[in-house]
C-alpha cells in the first residue's frame, strides 16, 4: 500500500471520511450469534427445541459457509417445515435488539477524526435491522450524516450509487474530498469509486469478506489496509 500517496490526499483536500458499518465498526459476527441467540430462545420456547443445543446448531451452520436458507435447514432438522414458522424466525432475527461492541480501536479513533471531519456512514440491510445497530452501538449522535440504503428498497443498496450521493449531500462534501472504508469488494467501492470516492477496504484477516477477490478491477478498492489503526497512523492523528 502507499500511504505516502493516501496521506497526500487526506492533508490536500479530505474533509470527510464515510464508514460502512457491518464489519468494519464492529464485527458482524457479534450480530449474528445475538440474532441465533434470540431465535434460539423463540424456538425453545414455542418449538420445545433444545435452546443451547439449537443455537450451537446454528453456529455450525454459519461457521460451515451457509447463508441465505440457514433457518429453513435449522427447522427442517428438527422436522419443521412451515414456511411461517421460518418467516417468525427471520424476522425475529432481523428485528431483535442485538448486543453489540465496537471494534476496540474505533471508539478512539471516530474521536480523533472527528476533531477534524465531517463523518458519515452508509450501510445496507434490513432498515430496522440497521437502526437497532446503530442504536445499540451509540453512534446516532457520533457521525454527522448516517445513510441507510433499504430507505430506498433494496434496489438502493451497494454499489448503487444513491446512498453514497445522499450522503455527500448531507455532508456538504464533494466526492474528491471523501473517502469511504468498507469491507466487502462485492459492493462497498464500486459505487463510491464511480462518483470519485477514494476508497479504502479493511481487510481483516478473520473477516467475512478477508478471501474474496473483487470480481473486476472496477470493484477494487483505491487501498487496502488490515485493520483501521492502519487509517489512524496514515493521517498521523495522533502526530
Amino acid at each position: 500500500m502507499n500511504h505516502s500517496s493516501l496521506l497526500e490526499i487526506f492533508l490536500n483536500k479530505l474533509r470527510s471520511i464515510i464508514f460502512d458499518l457491518d464489519d468494519t465498526l464492529y464485527p458482524e459476527e457479534e450480530f449474528v450469534q445475538s440474532g441465533f441467540r434470540t431465535v434460539a430462545k423463540w424456538a425453545n420456547q414455542t418449538l420445545s427445541i433444545p435452546r443451547d443445543e439449537g443455537l450451537q446448531l446454528l453456529l455450525d451452520f454459519y461457521h460451515i459457509g451457509v447463508r441465505g436458507d440457514t433457518f429453513n435447514q435449522w427447522l427442517a432438522h428438527y422436522g419443521y417445515n412451515d414456511l411461517s414458522l421460518v418467516r417468525s424466525a427471520i424476522e425475529l432475527y432481523r428485528n431483535h435488539v442485538p448486543e453489540l461492541h465496537l471494534f476496540p480501536e474505533v471508539p478512539d479513533l471516530i474521536s480523533a477524526l472527528r476533531a477534524k471531519y465531517l463523518l458519515g456512514i452508509v450501510s445496507d440491510g434490513a432498515l430496522k435491522t440497521q437502526q437497532n445497530k446503530i442504536e445499540v452501538l451509540g453512534l446516532k449522535n457520533i457521525f454527522h450524516a448516517i445513510v441507510l440504503s433499504d430507505e430506498w428498497g433494496r434496489e438502493f443498496w451497494k454499489p448503487n450509487t444513491k446512498p453514497f450521493v445522499v450522503a455527500l449531500e448531507k455532508l456538504g462534501v464533494n466526492p474528491e474530498d471523501a473517502i469511504y472504508v468498507g469491507d466487502n469488494p462485492l459492493k462497498d467501492f464500486l459505487g463510491g469509486r464511480r462518483l470519485g470516492i477514494k476508497t479504502v477496504w479493511v481487510r481483516r484477516g478473520h473477516g467475512e469478506y478477508a478471501k474474496q477477490e473483487p470480481p473486476t478491477p472496477e470493484y477494487a478498492s483505491d487501498y487496502c489496509i488490515r485493520s483501521l489503526t492502519e487509517l489512524r497512523d496514515i493521517i498521523q492523528i495522533y502526530t
